[in-house]
């Protein structure tokens, strides 16, 4: 970090966001700063950390603050998944009925935003008027090596305990 014309590196960084908590506390600053609607946007909010940041989020938040939290997902599935995690359900003669509204009840914006020819129209409505975004990714139990090579390598880690599912 300290080289001349070097990239610093994210450890390096003190003001560099290296955990939950970090991130949760700019967040909050941000919104209490903020005389306006603070508006966060969470991609992959239908995966776990993505459902655990916006539940977090909400609950951090009094209800004097005005906190706006949009919620990206990929499809129909995962708007309905991320529905049932936040919202809840009870199951009556065979069907579901939600217990909260995502939108009325918990002022959670949903967009589906699909993979697909659309998709960047798409995202730039998702993120039109966002203030932060909370960019999560999906972990990919089916993750590929580059080469042979790299897949006996990546192998040999992973049965050694070395190595996760990721490639990390």
């Amino acid at each position: 970090a300290g080289r001349m014309g070097a990239q610093p590196h994210w450890k390096d960084t003190p003001a560099a966001l290296k955990t939950a908590a970090d991130m949760k506390a700019l967040l909050l600053s941000a919104l209490l700063l903020s005389a306006d609607a603070l508006v966060v946007a969470v991609t992959h909010a239908a995966g776990r950390m993505g459902v655990s940041v916006i539940g977090q989020l909400r609950e951090q938040v009094s209800p004097s603050q005005t906190l706006q939290l949009r919620a990206v997902v990929r499809n129909e599935e995962e708007a309905s998944r991320l529905r049932l995690d936040m919202c809840g359900a009870v199951l009556r003669n065979g069907t579901l009925f939600p217990l909260l509204d995502l939108q009325k009840d918990l002022h959670i914006e949903l967009c589906v935003v699909p993979d697909d020819a659309d998709e960047q129209q798409a995202l730039g409505k998702a993120f039109e008027g966002v203030d932060v975004a909370v960019l999560l990714s999906a972990a990919h139990a089916d993750f590929i090596s580059a080469t042979p090579a790299a897949a006996k390598r990546d192998e040999a880690l992973l049965s050694a305990g070395g190595l996760d599912a990721d490639g990390q």
